[in-house]
């Protein structure tokens, strides 16, 4: 890599605090749960913030990173044992891979396949070192990756909030159809809603899938540039996107 552009990505890896992973990760869809409730029971009518002080938009930021800490404390361990078995499935198996990743991080070789034990899984290390890693060693991953990594939750995230908007909406049509304060929308046309529901929920869990698997992709091609002298085998060349330091 050039000398100025890997000294342009340092300097775009610094400009990424930990408050743009929180805006991604937490923040919108904390924001995304408060604007539905609000759609499907007009309240609470004191926090529309289109009509709000400053200091009231503050306090509905702070209420909607709250709301999506706890999304994601919850999504998180649910998530995270599907999503490393479909993203790194196949990983290891005596592979070329898996013995330098081994040498690597001076780990027996064992330690570094996939585990099929579900609880072994979860506490498998693996991808998370080899993120560090590559954020460490490579200046346009560590300006890239953690992007992508808070895209991979907001998507998670994104999809338990929608499915508990949905069951409150289900149970406000079933128990309370006289709520006043609920748009007309919602009492008039409820199948319409459902649908609005299901494919919303759909979208969101095929690009959190997409997502997934994209980080371990480009996890995995940067960790191999990293260490290409320690493949025997011809590095394969990065795609285009990884190449032009351009991450979709």
């Amino acid at each position: 890599m050039p000398m100025q552009a890997e000294e342009l990505f340092r300097v775009i890896a610094n400009l990424i605090p930990e408050g743009y992973v929180d805006l991604i990760r937490r923040i919108v869809p904390g924001i995304t749960i408060f604007v539905t409730l609000y759609l499907l029971t007009g309240f609470p009518q004191s926090t529309t913030i289109w009509n709000s002080t400053t200091w009231s938009f503050i306090v509905f930021l702070l209420l909607s990173y709250v709301v999506g800490l706890i999304i994601d404390s919850v999504s998180a361990p649910i998530t995270s044992k599907c999503s490393k078995r479909y993203a790194w499935k196949g990983f290891g198996s005596d592979s070329e891979e898996a013995k330098v990743v081994a040498e690597v991080f001076r780990m027996h070789p064992d330690k570094v396949n996939q585990p099929e034990n579900c609880k072994e899984l979860r506490k498998w290390r693996i991808p998370g070192l080899m993120r560090a890693e590559v954020i460490q060693k490579d200046p346009r991953a560590a300006a890239l990756l953690p992007k992508l990594v808070a895209e991979e939750f907001l998507l998670k995230n994104l999809a338990l909030g929608i499915l508990l908007m949905f069951i409150l909406f289900i149970y406000i049509v079933l128990k309370m159809p006289e709520l006043d304060s609920s748009p007309p929308i919602m009492k008039d046309h409820p199948r319409f809603i459902v649908v609005l529901f299901v494919v919303f929920e759909i979208l969101v869990v095929v690009g959190a899938i997409h997502r997934v698997r994209r980080t371990a992709v480009r996890t995995r091609e940067w960790f191999r540039l990293v260490y290409r002298e320690k493949f025997t085998a011809s590095v394969p060349a990065a795609s285009p996107d990884l190449a032009k330091g351009r991450i979709r």
